[in-house]
């Protein structure tokens, strides 16, 4: 959705000129109760209403993957025979150095082809070359269907010792 400078000042309840400023980066000269009220009208979270209202700079957040086959974040399934993982993809800051909450690894944030490199989508595969996101070093087992079902349920059990559901009654 795009919305003018014009329309933005008015829900925001502010001059256009405040949003044109905002937007030149010139934050020094907007209030900062103007910034949060445009954080909030354009729907941000907290912690983005929270830099942009002290630094005026709002963080590009991008999804990031942990590379780690054997990390319970990423999930297995056999396709012609083969291992993929579907990974879990969380949203972060692009300049921030994220870890994994499962396995402490390093979080990538795009194709792992060197040649390709393109932003991370979900998916298990990138859209552009077709690399796997995370790279399978375990040897498929001769019936890799229920291995990879065996794995599941494993990481299901991990992920409900993680986070048991509460039983509110």
């Amino acid at each position: 959705m795009s919305i003018t400078q014009a329309e933005l000042a008015e829900r925001v309840g502010c001059q256009q000129s405040a949003i044109s400023m905002f937007e030149a980066g010139r934050t020094s000269a907007v209030a900062k109760k103007t910034i949060e009220s445009i954080a909030r009208a354009l729907e941000l979270d907290s912690a983005d209403v929270d830099a942009l209202a002290e630094t005026g700079v709002l963080s590009v957040r991008v999804l990031k993957y942990c590379p780690v086959d054997a990390c319970p974040s990423n999930i297995p399934y056999v396709v012609g025979g083969n291992i993929y993982y579907q990974p879990s993809v969380c949203r972060a800051r692009e300049e921030q150095r994220s870890r994994c909450t499962s396995c402490g690894e390093i979080m990538q944030d795009a194709c792992p082809n060197s040649d390709c490199a393109a932003p991370l989508v979900e998916g298990a595969c990138c859209p552009l070359c077709g690399t796997a996101y995370v790279t399978a070093t375990i040897l498929p087992p001769e019936d890799a269907e229920t291995w990879a079902v065996q794995q599941r349920a494993r990481i299901r059990d991990i992920r409900e010792l993680s986070h048991p559901v509460s039983s509110q009654q």
